[in-house]
């Protein structure tokens, strides 16, 4: 009556010959903290109450949070204010305010002339564009 095949009878799968027979075991998602006891005690009450040799059934689960989980939150935390304090002091490079006076004043000219250009070609749209 207790053997294997009548125990794992319910999650049989058959098809038309009786020569292959699948299970399907689901593994334990729950109670993976708990001790094989306490977990079997837990399956105790849940088959009790199902059969109705019971009332009521009350399982209370609690896993304890992982000190990894802390110790990488805490990093997380800390590079996210070091990122904004550090933020808060970038400078983009501006080759007009760095270099020697004679790389500075060249780039200021290069920007005045490229200035003018812009607004040469601007001026000149101005005129092509007609408008009814």
């Amino acid at each position: 009556p207790n053997s294997l095949a009548t125990l794992l009878a319910p999650f049989a799968i058959t098809d038309g010959s009786a020569s292959s027979t699948e299970y399907i075991i689901h593994p334990r998602d729950f109670n993976v903290g708990q001790t094989r006891r306490l977990a079997r005690t837990a399956v105790s009450k849940i088959v009790a109450y199902t059969k109705g040799r019971r009332a009521s059934c009350i399982l209370r689960e609690a896993r304890p949070v992982a000190w990894q989980g802390l110790v990488l939150l805490i990093l997380g935390i800390f590079s996210v204010v070091l990122c904004l304090l550090l933020g808060q002091f970038w400078v983009e490079y501006d080759p007009t305010k760095q270099g020697s006076y004679r790389k500075r004043m060249a780039e200021i000219r290069r920007r005045e002339e490229a200035k003018k250009l812009r607004q040469r070609k601007s001026v000149g749209r101005k005129g092509v564009v007609r408008r009814p």
